[in-house]
């Protein structure tokens, strides 16, 4: 899963990778020379093209789950659910007690 940057293929497994080895399945960011991975995209539905660092301010988090308040208004990242669910649905705010 894991190589150079500029290679195709992955060469090394977790075990047996070094340091300058980046994990070479998914999205990366698309600014140059950043390994991370994208997460933010043009709006819904789009692929993901820039990491939270290099995102322009008009993309969205289109990778990572969010609040499921309000039919999803809320953009923040769920932290929360109920314990025989095992899945969290709500964030710190929209919590229910």
């Amino acid at each position: 899963s894991y190589g150079d940057i500029f290679q195709d293929r992955p060469v090394f497994c977790s075990a047996h990778k070094n340091s300058s080895h980046v994990h070479l399945h998914g999205k990366h960011c698309t600014y140059p020379s950043c390994v991370r991975w994208a997460s933010y995209a043009d709006g819904k539905g789009s692929e993901p093209t820039r990491c939270a660092r290099h995102r322009y301010s008009h993309q969205v988090d289109v990778r990572n789950r969010k609040c499921a308040f309000g039919n999803f208004s809320c953009s923040k990242q769920p932290s929360y659910g109920l314990p025989n669910v095992g899945t969290a649905v709500h964030c710190a705010l929209h919590r229910q007690v």
